[in-house]
């Protein structure tokens, strides 16, 4: 079992981020991971800076983790997929907050444990 996950979902253009980021870190320390909320984090750096620097310090972070979480709605914010798609090339342990990963399609269904390309992603649902 991996023991540090990074929290990955939409900062940018929402209000509650804040909330929804402590929710999962307490949810997953109290299931026994180190988590690394990156929410808390890049509230400590100087509102001077960029986005692209915020993207340079969460992808740091996220090589300390062994997996990262995906919060409800990260697919619609540029940072999370950006982080998802470095979390799959570095083959880290991917989870959900919710059941269905936020994702079913036809081309991606939610249970299993790899996608229809033929390659097999590391993948955890809660």
């Amino acid at each position: 079992m991996m023991k540090k996950i990074y929290i990955s979902g939409a900062i940018t253009g929402t209000d509650d981020y804040m909330e929804r980021f402590e929710a999962a870190e307490k949810a997953l320390t109290e299931q026994g991971y180190i988590v690394i909320n990156p929410a808390k984090i890049n509230a400590q750096m100087p509102k001077e800076t960029t986005y692209e620097e915020y993207m340079k310090v969460s992808m740091t972070l996220l090589d300390m983790a062994d997996g990262i979480y995906m919060l409800k709605g990260w697919r619609e914010s540029l940072g999370a997929n950006r982080e998802y798609g470095y979390a799959l090339g570095k083959d880290k342990v991917i989870k959900y907050e919710d059941e269905c990963c936020d994702c079913a399609t036809e081309s991606y269904p939610c249970k299993g444990s790899g996608f229809p390309s033929g390659r097999n992603f590391r993948k955890e649902v809660c």
